[in-house]
């Protein structure tokens, strides 16, 4: 089965998948993937969220400093400044409070997980800004700019001050969650390990579709699964993989009842599971041999049509092993 060419650190006890796993021992080999931009929902949400959130505030700059600023061009590089950080600084909280509740083997509900990791960027946050308006002082006016040796301490000297803080950034802090939700749920696309299945894509096998297979397979087999894969699966999705896709340091598990990402490494996924279930149809792919309907072949490419609805990309590399497995 497939071998993976880099070794990547291990995450809590667990090896991190890699989006480029390699072809398996004897096939062609794939030539390494160009570096390309981060994809454009990765740009809305880093870059472009806060530039438009940047752009509504100086519009009608309030506060201290904003109303300062000599023209609408600063005031929005003003809040740009306030922004950029903070959205840094709620993503690296995020990923550290997911970090956390991988090694203690707690998954929150994504809404908790969010909202705590908002509430914990307020911590460097304060030190932050302390600083930024302390440099945009001394810019607007340096003979009475504050001195360093006066700026109040980075971290808060009570619970009033951080309660405070968390009200001043409130709304800020609302949007994260509430775009990293939209991301999740409306969008499915994955938020810290988390991905929610498109119904309308991942509708139950139909009738009678999976007892008529494209191609052999070992009915026993089915219901195996590797012991570290069978631990990070939700109970409610069931053992009946149908599809596993790579996405960056997880990997997607698809079954007849919906789909979640976990923190699994592709290859050892692909490996561990028994031979006779499926096939990689991609270096990024898995599929089971059961719930595949058909192979499609459009505008040059081809997929293999799974009973759930989904197409699933077949590289050439794969095409001539997919053909004879399931042909």
């Amino acid at each position: 089965m497939a071998a993976c060419r880099l070794r990547r650190p291990t995450w809590g006890g667990m090896s991190v998948a890699s989006s480029a796993e390699t072809s398996a021992a004897g096939d062609r080999p794939e030539l390494p993937a160009p570096l390309t931009l981060p994809r454009p929902h990765v740009l809305v949400l880093y870059l472009g969220i806060p530039l438009l959130i940047a752009a509504v505030m100086a519009w009608n700059p309030t506060g201290q400093r904003a109303p300062l600023m000599p023209g609408y061009l600063w005031a929005t590089l003003y809040w740009m400044g306030i922004l950029l950080p903070l959205w840094v600084l709620l993503d690296a909280c995020t990923r550290a409070l997911q970090w956390v509740c991988e090694v203690l083997s707690v998954r929150p509900p994504l809404l908790l997980l969010l909202a705590v990791g908002a509430i914990l960027a307020t911590l460097p946050m304060r030190g932050y800004l302390i600083y930024y308006w302390a440099l945009v002082d001394r810019l607007l006016d340096p003979a009475n700019a504050r001195a360093i040796a006066d700026l109040p301490g980075m971290w808060p000297e009570s619970v009033s001050q951080f309660l405070a803080t968390i009200q001043r950034a409130g709304v800020l802090l609302g949007v994260w969650v509430a775009v990293n939700y939209f991301y999740a749920r409306m969008l499915h696309l994955p938020r810290y390990g988390y991905v929610f299945a498109d119904k309308s894509i991942l509708a139950p096998a139909r009738p009678g579709t999976a007892s008529d297979p494209v191609g052999p397979a070992d009915a026993s087999a089915q219901d195996v699964l590797p012991p570290a894969l069978a631990e990070r699966m939700s109970r409610h999705l069931g053992t009946d993989i149908i599809a596993l896709q790579a996405q960056d340091h997880y990997v997607r598990v698809v079954t007849p009842l919906g789909a979640e990402l976990i923190l699994y490494r592709f290859c050892d996924a692909v490996r561990e599971l028994p031979p006779q279930r499926g096939v990689r149809v991609h270096r990024s792919y898995w599929v089971a041999r059961a719930a595949v309907e058909k192979i499609l072949h459009r505008r040059g490419r081809h997929y293999v049509l799974l009973n759930n609805g989904e197409r699933v990309p077949v590289s050439r590399t794969y095409l001539a092993d997919v053909r004879r497995a399931l042909g």
